[in-house]
């Protein structure tokens, strides 16, 4: 009886978790800094939990809510299979710590709704002034995010809290009607002259708006490039870690990168940028291998190991000093 009623009871918390699976646009409330902030949703509608999705954290305008913000993305998702996340935050600004509500929104999508999201496949956007802290928040490595696409920023005047130094791939919506395309185009030839991944998307004729006919194409331009950069250095590869051979850790690293491999056997490790440049590569047949990466420029690698014999495997990591 008593292992009856813990199969019963094991079902039932599964079947409630499973439930909890939702799909479609709905709202989920969290508390941050003692106040209630809604976090919308909108879930592909054929979503499946056995994959991972992408997921892309879109923050609204000054004055703006994220209800309307994340309904004109719905589009997006749709065509990038990818789940869209509206942290609300009253009409503000979210700067300085309060960006915090942002990997905070990422946790509660994975760990509380237990949504299955690509780690390695979070993008942030944001417009007016979140724009402005999309270029912050993504250059300052809140959250090692795959890409960040600031979008008609309000930039009133350029200070000396962008981290140029930044290797997250980012690419620049910006109206040349808008009255801060100058300094978002300063953003951009700075970004440039440190050598960061960078794209400026010119909105011929476009003002400062975040509704135009063109703004879902515009949008999936970046999408497309940011994905282009992964396809560069990814050609390189056969397929990824399906059945755990090996570990990687920890992630986002700095000095030292610790590879696991399971298989016990000879492999060829080889660590690769995002335009596909070898910068490191070993054989070893040790199960745990240290890596030493404080060399390394901050930004996106892959790591790949493989046999003479058998398929090869890879990963990504994030390399943040």
């Amino acid at each position: 009886m008593k292992k009856i009623t813990l199969f019963l009871t094991c079902t039932c918390i599964s079947l409630l978790y499973v439930s909890a699976q939702t799909v479609g646009s709905f709202q989920k409330t969290i508390n941050f800094n003692s106040n209630n902030h809604s976090l919308e949703y909108y879930v592909p509608n054929d979503y499946d939990n056995n994959e991972s999705y992408p997921l892309i954290i879109a923050l609204h305008g000054c004055g703006g809510d994220a209800i309307s913000f994340r309904n004109n993305l719905i589009e997006i998702s749709d065509s990038l299979n990818a789940i869209i996340l509206c942290p609300d935050f009253m009409g503000n600004q979210i700067s300085g710590t309060n960006g915090q509500i942002i990997p905070n929104s990422i946790d509660t999508t994975i760990i509380d709704l237990g949504y299955n999201i690509d780690t390695t496949s979070v993008f942030l956007t944001g417009f007016s002034c979140n724009g402005q802290e999309t270029f912050k928040h993504g250059l300052n490595a809140i959250y090692p995010f795959a890409g960040i696409i600031p979008f008609n920023s309000w930039v009133p005047s350029i200070t000396n809290d962008y981290n140029y130094d930044s290797k997250v791939p980012t690419c620049i919506c910006s109206g040349d009607q808008d009255p801060s395309y100058p300094n978002n185009v300063t953003l951009f030839n700075n970004l440039t002259a440190n050598e960061a991944i960078v794209k400026l998307n010119t909105l011929i004729g476009v003002n400062h708006v975040w509704s135009y006919n063109n703004r879902t194409e515009e949008l999936l331009e970046c999408f497309d490039w940011i994905k282009s950069l992964d396809q560069t250095a990814a050609t390189i590869f056969d397929q990824k870690n399906k059945n755990n051979i090996f570990s990687i850790f920890p992630n986002p690293t700095y000095d030292k990168l610790s590879v696991t491999n399971s298989q016990e056997k000879e492999v060829e490790i080889g660590i690769y940028n995002l335009e596909g440049k070898t910068v490191f590569k070993e054989t070893t047949s040790k199960k745990d291998i240290s890596i030493n990466t404080s060399e390394y420029s901050n930004g996106t690698y892959f790591i790949k190991i493989g046999t003479n014999q058998e398929n090869s495997w890879t990963d990504k990591f994030i390399i943040q000093k």
